[in-house]
């Protein structure tokens, strides 16, 4: 005779242990890798680990000028709660006043984790960010410069969609004694799981210059496929939101863990 309440107990716990294996899956910290997005989020790569993110950035401005753009940028968990990474980006300009291809200006970046829930759904970090001269002097459209960027960062993971918001300030190195010409900058993002290997975006970003009072608006949407356990293939669209900015982007990238 067959033992129907030990099937039916033998079911429930399959279907929970599968349950819990798709969450760790769902939630790794792989998975929110901050690409194609502009928003920074609070998770990176664990400590001993690196991360290589490649993208390359079309963007078409209002006066007909453009910018394509090649990001390499290199993460590594120094601590359990600390992210160094560095941005090395080479930058092709069209322009009525004058082409430019070649090294534009880097940004090296430390992320610390000062806030984390239980269950590490929830976290706050604090970006600081420093320009380093790795553009070619001559580049009129980059001029060599040491801005710096401090940012507050929040992320929260919900289940069936995670966010992220940003409120930072970027403190303006204008080089030849310019008026300087610091930022506030507000960033939200949204990000929603459609399976374990797929996920969608879309983001909002917001800089207000301090010296002129001009604000720049950007928004994108897009997603992000994770092929194996250590590549993922992202993509993105936006465009300007106000005179400001940019007139439509693309963004295409891969993110590998290893």
């Amino acid at each position: 005779m067959r033992d129907w309440r030990s099937e039916i107990r033998g079911f429930k716990s399959l279907g929970i242990f599968i349950l819990v294996v798709s969450l760790l899956i769902i939630h790794c910290s792989f998975a929110f890798a901050i690409r194609p997005l502009y928003t920074e989020d609070c998770w990176g790569p664990d400590m001993g680990k690196a991360v290589i993110e490649s993208g390359w950035l079309f963007l078409t401005r209002r006066d007909n000028s453009g910018v394509n753009e090649f990001i390499t940028s290199i993460k590594y968990g120094w601590t359990d709660k600390i992210v160094l990474s560095i941005d090395l980006p080479y930058m092709t300009v069209y322009s009525a006043d004058g082409n430019y291809d070649g090294m534009s200006t880097g940004t090296f970046k430390m992320k610390y984790t000062f806030y984390k829930n239980e269950l590490e759904t929830e976290r706050a970090c604090f970006l600081l960010g420093y320009q380093v001269d790795t553009n070619n002097p001559h580049n009129s459209s980059e001029p060599n410069a040491h801005d710096i960027t401090s940012m507050f960062v929040y992320s929260n993971d919900l289940g069936n969609y995670s966010y992220s918001l940003n409120c930072g300030y970027q403190f303006d190195d204008e080089p030849g004694g310019q008026p300087r010409e610091d930022s506030i900058l507000y960033n939200a993002s949204l990000t929603k799981p459609l399976s374990q290997i797929i996920n969608v975006m879309g983001e909002v970003q917001y800089s207000i210059n301090t010296y002129t009072s001009d604000i720049v608006g950007e928004t994108a949407v897009g997603f992000n496929y994770k092929y194996n356990k250590n590549l993922k293939f992202d993509m993105a669209i936006g465009c300007g939101l106000n005179e400001n900015s940019s007139s439509s982007n693309l963004a295409l990238g891969l993110t590998y863990l290893f």
